[in-house]
């Protein structure tokens, strides 16, 4: 019986937590672990930085000697130029401004935006199947 009752004792005795000794336990840990999410992060920056950009949208731009006709601009003609861009969104507003610039005309801005299609592609050089 009194085993019995000494159990009991300790085990109350084990489910109190002193709650300065735990927080003092984990705040000695803290900059290890800031420093796991700083080297993580800048880790992730890096690779982000140099790896192959799978996912950019790429533009095709058809540029045209201006012409007293208007309604030759639709046409395709010898006074065009195509060219095709990557990275839309940092290089298309500032080409078609030059263009504009320059006094050309744009007759035609196709902006082609990767499917999951060109990506299974680009990654494993298959085409995908039906």
């Amino acid at each position: 019986m009194q085993d019995n009752l000494n159990n009991q004792s300790y085990l109350q005795e084990e489910e109190s937590i002193d709650i300065k000794k735990e927080a003092g336990y984990y705040l000695f840990f803290w900059p290890y672990f800031l420093a796991g999410v700083i080297i993580a992060m800048v880790s992730a920056f890096l690779y982000l930085k140099t790896a192959d950009r799978i996912y950019t949208t790429s533009a095709q731009l058809q540029i045209k000697k201006p012409a007293e006709d208007a309604a030759s601009f639709g046409t395709t003609g010898a006074d065009e130029i195509s060219t095709r861009i990557d990275d839309v969104s940092n290089h298309l507003p500032s080409l078609i401004e030059l263009v504009r610039r320059r006094g050309y005309g744009i007759a035609d801005v196709q902006v082609e935006a990767p499917s999951l299609h060109h990506v299974f592609l680009h990654l494993t050089g298959y085409e995908l199947r039906d």
